[in-house]
């Protein structure tokens, strides 16, 4: 009788469910923005608890309470099983099976794991890592097929990442910083790769992997902030990433999976949020967040890509087109399955998309925001904090931050706070009435015992406005009413150079040939560094410009007799200034090769480096 009283319940919670997300949608009031790369779909679908008057109709029936819906109390990774989803439960020690109708069910699996912390799938089996020191491979009956564990007395582990790859099963051992790679079928122990350090291949707790289409691996290496990324003989080819709380950016990475077009995600715990990279490691969005809302997420762990007819609590917004959806394992708040559906930022063709140069990590601890960082910038007597003179703040800051060490800030300091187009608020600090980093730095909050660092102002810049990035800085730049311009350099050649370092990571002497002598050192190579003010116009190649690479055609036109020669190029892609000129006209010399531009009136308020139709002909000859 319980069972079939179960079997009735799961009907009417069936009936009652049906359509509910399309109603959701369209009474919550909330669409993406035009631009939107992802919209959140809410949790999977599944079977939810019977409602009291469904309870009252089973008793009445079968004459017993019916039994609770099972549902997930710490998912840490989630997987495809054909078109059924699996979600890994270390609260539950097993593995569960989403079902739209009848909840979460426990798949019966021949051996209970003591620590489950991650699932792969692979043809009509499944692959379970127990954390406390071994993989369980199961049939489709839960039988148990195979154990994976190293030979005894070698080193620790600590299964915490699966990824089946060819013939051979690729694990992510935590205990000791390494990837073991096992024979599939057999079980044994092929090779391992890795070790503790913070250098190429060399790891601080990997974590998840993932294969992209090319069939490269990602490890995320958790303490090590980033993703790295192998090819099938386990040799370091790149890194995606690194430490920081920006787009692109981790604070404690947590899994990494890849998109059919190549597009690589990793959840991130510290800013709960989901990072998208391109196939070549650019940062294209992120999405989830702490906040409150549909889009929230509380410590998000384990990632899976998954068709769009997947289950959710609601649908996709009209005009919103996906290509896919990404599932991501939620621990805390709201235990479960979260339902992302992801186009991509509009006009994105990640396969395009270049290799954008980053920065090497610091290589200091950062002291702020640390209990115990006080004392990396202040003195102490008797146990005391002293205050730091304010005459040497900046070259105390400077210190570390040298674009080296740490990263270096552009804005020029020791400058007269009032000019002709200048004027600090009354109550910003000044010394002796110049700039210093405490004018526009707030620093004194880090000080604050219940200070919690920000995820969007983490420099505490006065005035900041995450709507509105630049207006804190028309607060001194009072003559700019839209924004700062660095490549109007107006003043005195010094200004001129510290101007250039908004783009270059050092101010060189002005070679007044025109002539790039040695390394521009940019910030970035990429247009990565345009767009970050800039915004993306309106492009008339159908697939874009940006990333498109040079064909031998192309690169033929370009140095054709009669050619203004070759135009500028990242890694032999087409980026944003090659066809802008950055410099301001005056920088250098008229008709030298940094200076050149058209001189059309309409051409030159986009610093364009020729006429437009002669630009376009440079590389699309008639």
């Amino acid at each position: 009788m319980l069972l079939a009283g179960g079997a009735l319940l799961a009907a009417l919670c069936a009936a009652s469910c049906a359509g509910r997300g399309e109603r959701y949608a369209a009474s919550s009031g909330r669409l993406p923005d035009s631009g939107s790369p992802a919209v959140a779909l809410g949790n999977l679908r599944v079977g939810s608890d019977p409602s009291p008057g469904q309870v009252e109709l089973v008793r009445f029936l079968f004459g017993e309470e019916p039994d609770p819906t099972l549902g997930l109390i710490k998912p840490v990774d989630v997987a495809l099983f054909g078109d059924q989803v699996l979600a890994c439960d270390a609260a539950l020690l097993g593995i569960l099976r989403a079902d739209t109708r009848a909840g979460y069910q426990a798949l019966p699996i021949a051996e209970t794991p003591r620590l489950p912390a991650a699932l792969a799938v692979h043809g009509d089996s499944v692959l379970l890592a127990d954390a406390a020191g071994a993989v369980l491979r199961f049939d489709a009956r839960g039988g148990l097929r195979q154990r994976y564990a190293l030979p005894a007395d070698t080193r620790p582990f600590r299964p915490s990442g699966l990824l089946v790859l060819d013939d051979e099963l690729w694990i992510a051992n935590a205990a000791a910083h390494t990837l073991e790679i096992f024979g599939l079928e057999r079980g044994e122990l092929r090779r391992s790769i890795g070790g503790r350090g913070s250098g190429p291949g060399r790891f601080a707790v990997p974590v998840g992997l993932a294969a992209t289409p090319e069939g490269q691996v990602c490890a995320v290496d958790m303490l090590g902030c980033r993703v790295e990324v192998f090819d099938r003989a386990g040799v370091w080819q790149r890194d995606i990433g690194g430490p920081g709380d920006r787009l692109g950016r981790f604070g404690r990475p947590r899994d990494v999976a890849v998109g059919p077009d190549g597009v690589v995600f990793v959840s991130d715990a510290a800013s709960q949020r989901v990072h998208a990279f391109s196939p070549a490691g650019t940062p294209l969005a992120m999405f989830g967040g702490p906040e409150d809302g549909d889009d929230a997420l509380v410590l998000p762990g384990g990632l899976a890509i998954a068709a769009c007819g997947v289950a959710a609590e609601r649908a996709a917004p009209p005009g919103f087109e996906p290509r896919y959806c990404v599932l991501v394992a939620e621990q805390i708040a709201r235990p479960g399955i979260r339902v992302f559906a992801w186009r991509g930022p509009q006009g994105d063709d990640p396969r395009s998309s270049s290799v954008a140069a980053t920065r090497p990590p610091p290589t200091v601890a950062n002291p702020h925001w640390t209990a115990d960082g006080c004392g990396s910038c202040h003195e102490t007597r008797d146990g005391v904090i002293l205050p730091i003179e304010p005459r040497g703040v900046d070259a105390l800051c400077l210190k570390c931050h040298d674009g080296e060490q740490a990263i270096d800030e552009p804005h020029p300091i020791g400058r007269p706070a009032a000019g002709s187009r200048t004027q600090a608020p009354p109550d910003w600090p000044l010394i002796d009435g110049r700039l210093t980093c405490l004018t526009c730095h707030d620093i004194r909050r880090h000080c604050d015992a219940a200070a919690i660092r920000p995820m969007q102002n983490s420099a505490l810049v006065r005035g900041f406005d995450a709507q509105a990035p630049t207006r804190s800085c028309t607060q001194c730049h009072t003559a700019e009413l839209w924004r700062i311009n660095p490549h109007r350099a107006q003043s005195s050649e010094a200004l001129d150079r510290a101007a250039c370092t908004f783009c270059h990571t050092h101010a060189t002497e002005l070679d007044r040939s025109g002539v790039r002598r040695g390394d521009a050192r940019l910030r970035d190579s990429s247009s990565g560094l345009c767009l970050t003010c800039h915004t993306m116009h309106a492009d008339p190649a159908p697939r874009g410009h940006l990333g498109a690479e040079l064909t031998s055609a192309v690169q033929a036109a370009l140095e054709r007799p009669g050619s203004a020669g070759r135009l500028p190029m990242s890694d032999e892609r087409v980026t944003c200034f090659s066809c802008h000129n950055p410099h301001a006209a005056e920088t250098f010399p008229a008709g030298t090769p940094l200076a050149i531009r058209s001189d059309r009136p309409e051409d030159a308020k986009k610093s364009l480096r020729a006429a437009h139709i002669e630009l376009c002909l440079h590389c699309h000859p008639r």
